[in-house]
């Protein structure tokens, strides 16, 4: 049997330049892995309660790659082989012992570092493009690519592979939605390069709940149950918001609307466009759709006069000739609008490890009101709750 917090580690192995393994698994305090939307590569660190000095045995000189596998109880394990870069937080603990952390970061980032592109592609999906670049100058295949409508004309000028692919994902409308909110990151399955409206398009992988201690032993419509170690897994251990919203920000960002001046060289022509958040809600796809239009979110309960001035943000672009066409009236004020969307209410919560979970997926969460008991039934935090 086991506890909603164990996890096994089978080995942390660090592979010296000089050809020689250390297991430090009786070392380590900490190991913690690393995934985000928001990053191109996977990253890892270690605590490391070193008595032996290894970095002057070994030596440890930032040339070293890091080996370990782990899981969640009954789960697949999850082996990774990261590059050693940097070492930092060193103290003397004590006599003969000093504590460390060891960062790491995948291969590619290395890769990353040294490596330029600079090749024409025409008339090419920018799916295609990103695809070509992965493969070419990183020499690693997609787990997960979404495909991309329109055909353009892109030369990257000695850019990184990571700055053009997200480059690519700046200007990236899907084939199947009408968003431009593409991201390109990497999980322990691989790297993604998809949009945020297709990650939205998924049932969520869980849902986890902030059990209140007096609560912990009834069964309520809302989810909670007794403790047991299923329920342990899917409760919240702590949380905080980093951020609720900022309506101020959200104006000046774009968010609710936004102004495109746009020019075309050829026909001697200019025009503008103004993007409305609640014109063009519907048009997007949402975890799920707010009150305000017919759906059950309670994050926008009520009409709004931010979106009445178009200049918060604001953008001058000029049009592509007729077979060099740059699609900017489809991409950027949608991506102003979507991307500043994201910002809004942050979660940030500690739960008990799930090897499973990745970067992307959409979970649900319950959460409980702050304010007392109603007829001694435990109230709910609608807005918060989903």
């Amino acid at each position: 049997m086991y506890n909603a917090t164990d996890f096994e580690i089978v080995e942390v192995v660090l592979e010296s330049t000089t050809g020689i393994e250390t297991d430090l698994i009786e070392q380590i305090l900490e190991l913690n892995v690393f995934e985000s939307i928001y990053n191109s590569t996977i990253s890892a660190n270690i605590v490391v309660y070193d008595a032996t000095n290894e970095i002057k045995n070994l030596p440890i000189t930032g040339h070293e790659w890091l080996r370990f596998s782990f899981r969640t109880p009954s789960l697949e394990y999850i082996s990774l082989r990261l590059r050693v870069f940097k070492i930092d937080s060193r103290e003397l603990e004590k006599l003969h012992v000093q504590a460390y952390v060891l960062h790491c970061i995948d291969d590619s980032e290395f890769t990353n570092a040294k490596v330029r592109v600079s090749k024409a592609y025409k008339g090419k999906l920018i799916s295609d493009i990103a695809n070509d670049v992965q493969n070419t100058f990183l020499s690693q295949p997609f787990n997960t690519i979404e495909t991309t409508k329109n055909l353009h004309h892109i030369i990257p000028p000695y850019w990184t592979p990571f700055r053009t692919i997200n480059f690519l994902a700046s200007r990236a409308n899907s084939a199947q939605y009408l968003g431009s909110n593409y991201v390109y990151y990497q999980t322990v399955d691989g790297f993604n390069f998809v949009s945020i409206e297709s990650l939205c398009d998924t049932k969520p992988a869980g849902n986890y709940i902030s059990q209140p201690a007096n609560v912990r032993d009834q069964e309520t419509s809302q989810g909670y149950s007794p403790r047991t170690v299923a329920t342990d897994q899917i409760s919240f251990q702590s949380y905080r918001f980093e951020n609720n919203f900022d309506t101020l920000e959200n104006i000046t960002n774009g968010m609710y609307s936004n102004y495109l001046l746009w020019h075309d060289i050829q026909k001697k022509q200019f025009g503008e466009n103004i993007f409305s958040y609640p014109v063009s809600y519907q048009q997007y796809k949402h975890v799920e759709a707010n009150t305000v239009r017919g759906g059950s979110s309670n994050l926008y309960t009520s009409k709004s006069d931010f979106h009445t001035g178009s200049f918060g943000a604001m953008r001058f672009m000029p049009l592509g000739l007729p077979n060099q066409e740059n699609y900017n009236q489809q991409w950027i004020q949608p991506r102003i609008s979507q991307m500043q969307q994201l910002q809004n209410v942050r979660l940030i919560a500690t739960v008990p490890g799930d090897s499973q979970r990745r970067a992307g997926e959409i979970v649900s969460r319950t959460l409980p009101s702050p304010e007392a008991n109603i007829n001694n039934e435990l109230q709910i935090e609608d807005y918060l709750t989903n």
